[in-house]
């Protein structure tokens, strides 16, 4: 948890610095958030690597068989679920992009800004 603070204390820091010092606008946004989420993995490792409790040897890092087919076995409905939706957004976008154009109300100059549209008649 401490690591995890760490890394958003130091995103929220880092952010103004970059965005409005330096004038890097939304690349300065993303090299705050990622350097703050390297500070968190780095402490997550120094904390796991100086526990008492655990200590971790250079095998504990092999892949074990029985272990991945079962997180496999956990993430497949989630990956499934997960699939399911990007599916339906892209049929969705398709039809959008196909028949937008030939509503009465999207037709209009007001909304040809609508990004779906592939001509505004």
């Amino acid at each position: 948890m401490f690591s995890t603070i760490v890394g958003a204390v130091t995103n929220v820091i880092l952010d103004p610095l970059f965005i409005f010092v330096f004038g890097w606008g939304m690349m300065g946004a993303a090299v705050a958030t990622v350097i703050g989420q390297i500070f968190t993995a780095v402490l997550s490792v120094w904390y796991i690597a100086h526990m008492k409790n655990i200590m971790p040897v250079k095998g504990d890092f092999r892949l074990n068989r029985r272990i991945c087919t079962r997180t496999l076995m956990l993430g497949v409905t989630s990956f499934l679920s997960q699939l399911s939706l990007v599916v339906s957004m892209a049929a969705v976008n398709n039809m959008l992009q196909k028949y937008g154009s030939q509503d009465p109300i999207f037709r209009l100059p007001e909304y040809a800004q609508i990004p779906m549209l592939s001509s505004v008649s």
